[in-house]
């Protein structure tokens, strides 16, 4: 069926091979293109139909919403005119993001306005409230966990919702939520107090500065908390508060139980008062992992720490609701990218690439900030420094360079080899890096390892060793510092790993030996505990660092292992390979949790955030993806 877009039409449904309505002769495809097919919500100044668009072969669903006012005011009818074309206008600025409705066009015809949008295949919560009841803690937890990102995406953008309540927030099949309806939204160029204007919002769930007309972006983090108090409650918010005592009454109105430490986020989240108040939702993440992940510890037993991880916000280990989704696609690269970087604060991402230049990018966005282009060759690592400020790359023209990450300046050449450099690592403290590769010759190859500080530039030793007749090309591909610093490791002529003392740069005589082919990646854990090695034989091999000894060997990639990391409470290994996949597996099972897929070409490295809820990799097909994670 066609339904005509004509609201005067007495009888707007129509077949689908009409062109125009039968009843009223209108034309049924706006701007011959997109078919609406029912309607699916109607309010005071506009109608929302489920549409199809007829250009694209897939034939997609899309949304029309119309701008049609109903009220005689015209004061009212020119502000809600503004209002809708501002909503088009905030989400072309804002651009695609995986939990935002995409804008696909915006078409004003003879004072009539429309807005096309992505269809988002799901209900919105207060749908769901009456359907299904009160929401219990976890629910919020993953609500929250979900939902404060995109605010924080959107807050970067200068823009200021002004409207979160539970009918415009929808949960998807997937179990993921979407922010609906910017038609509210404001831009702003201060974080402050801006000149009063309209107010804006539900008033059940506007912050108090809002509603006196200056709403900042807190206040979408006081609607977000109120909307939290309405699902757990599922009573008005208006009657979840105390007007003579002038407090928040909530947990009287519970159906379940809240944690006293999560209670405690959501006090903060509604406070009344600016300053008392969370003031980026970045900030409230950073409490829900530290104080829930906290709380959770007390109490509990040694025997008892293995279940801890599927309660926590720090990549639960066999919670079967987690989900991990490729929020953001990278491209900007022209050719491979090598290597991947995340900065300690996790705010942003740097990458090495084949085409001769290191980008810098925000992590939360994906916008590129910066690019580092005097290079002589292709980057095949990137390291950063542990307090953040510095770039250490290593270059197929022989160099290792240092970087200032905020200027985005080279520093200074650390050395320069007449050969590639495949491997860099920076020690735990951050004065020294180690360093390896291959230096070709007319007759004979070496292999060379070598640990300079970076300080004064010195090198404090350098090993070199022929790799014979029978071993001829190969390199040095991966190095890593034991969280100790005194040690490292690197892979070592074909299969095997070797230990190396960081002081004398000498050999230490405990081999890791079992692949069968060349080991392509390494990474140790956090606590020294465990070493871990990724081979072109396709398997990773999980060994005891102290004594050499094999511990067990994961199987379930079909291509060579290129990449290797491990969250930091030394849980977690993700694995990145030649088969175009990134494996997460539990390390003290061995267990695979979960394979990502999307990537056209080898996963050549891998970086997880310091709050271990963001995977980033590089690719051979030139892009990076960023992957988060999502609990249903």
């Amino acid at each position: 069926m066609i339904y005509c877009l004509n609201s005067n039409c007495p009888k707007p449904y129509n077949s689908d091979q009409s062109q125009f309505c039968l009843s009223c002769g209108t034309p049924l495809r706006l701007k011959d293109r997109y078919r609406a097919i029912d309607i699916i919500g109607q309010g005071g100044f506009g109608k929302t139909f489920l549409a199809i668009d007829e250009d694209k072969p897939s034939k997609p669903r899309c949304v029309i919403k119309q701008f049609f006012p109903q009220s005689q005011d015209a004061e009212a009818i020119q502000k809600a005119s503004e209002l809708f074309e501002q909503e088009a206008i905030r989400l072309d600025e804002l651009g695609k993001h995986p939990h935002i409705p995409e804008l696909l066009a915006y078409i004003p015809i003879e004072q009539q306005q429309y807005l096309i949008q992505e269809f988002i295949d799901g209900e919105n919560l207060a749908k769901i409230l009456t359907q299904e009841g009160a929401f219990k803690e976890n629910q919020i937890q993953s609500l929250l966990i979900c939902l404060l990102p995109i605010l924080e995406f959107i807050h970067t953008k200068n823009v200021i919702h002004r409207d979160i309540k539970p009918a415009n927030i929808i949960r998807c099949l997937n179990g993921q939520f979407v922010l609906v309806d910017f038609g509210s939204a404001k831009f702003t160029q201060k974080t402050a107090f801006t000149v009063t204007g309209t107010i804006i919002g539900t008033s059940d769930y506007i912050a108090p500065e809002q509603a006196k007309g200056k709403g900042i972006f807190a206040s979408d983090l006081y609607s977000l908390g109120v909307t939290c108090l309405h699902l757990l409650t599922q009573v008005e918010p208006i009657n979840l508060f105390d007007d003579q005592e002038g407090i928040w009454v909530w947990r009287e109105y519970l159906k379940y139980p809240v944690s006293e430490e999560f209670g405690l986020i959501l006090d903060k989240m509604i406070e009344s008062a600016i300053k008392r108040r969370y003031q980026s939702a970045r900030d409230i993440l950073t409490d829900l992992n530290s104080k829930l992940s906290s709380s959770a510890v007390k109490g509990l037993g040694n025997d008892n720490l293995g279940k801890l991880a599927s309660q926590t916000f720090t990549l639960p280990l066999t919670n079967q609701s987690q989900t991990w989704q490729c929020v953001k696609t990278l491209i900007g690269h022209t050719w491979v990218v090598y290597s991947v970087a995340i900065t300690p604060d996790g705010k942003k991402i740097v990458s090495g690439s084949e085409d001769f230049t290191i980008k810098i990018w925000d992590l939360q966005t994906g916008e590129l900030k910066k690019t580092l282009k005097r290079n002589a060759g292709e980057i095949r690592v990137i390291k950063i420094s542990p307090n953040g400020k510095m770039i250490i790359s290593g270059c197929s023209d022989g160099t290792v360079k240092l970087w200032d990450l905020e200027k985005g300046k080279e520093i200074c050449i650390l050395e320069e080899y007449p050969s590639r450099v495949q491997a860099v690592a920076i020690s735990p403290n951050g004065n020294l890096v180690a360093s390896g590769g291959m230096e070709y010759g007319s007759t004979v190859d070496y292999l060379f390892v070598q640990v300079r500080n970076i300080e004064d530039k010195t090198a404090i030793k350098t090993t070199m060793f022929s790799t014979g007749p029978s071993m001829r090309r190969q390199k040095i591909s991966s190095i890593v510092f034991d969280p100790t610093g005194s040690a490292f490791v690197s892979d070592y002529f074909f299969s095997w790993l070797q230990l190396w003392n960081t002081d004398t740069c000498q050999a230490i005589h405990r081999e890791f030996r079992g692949h069968t082919e060349r080991v392509l990646s390494i990474c140790f854990s956090f606590d020294s505990q465990v070493l871990v090695s990724g081979s072109a034989d396709n398997t990773i091999k999980i060994w005891n660092p102290s004594t050499g000894r094999l511990i067990q060997t994961l199987e379930g990639h079909s291509g060579g292992v290129y990449a290797l990391a491990i969250t930091s409470d030394n849980k977690i290994l993700v694995s990145g390979s030649e088969d175009q996949t990134i494996k997460l597996w539990e390390i003290e099972t061995g267990e695979e949790i979960c394979t990502l897929t999307g990537h056209k070409g080898i996963v050549y490295s891998v970086a997880i955030s310091p709050d271990n809820q963001t995977i980033v990799s590089g690719s051979q097909d030139g892009t990076i993806k960023i992957w988060r994670s999502v609990l249903g």
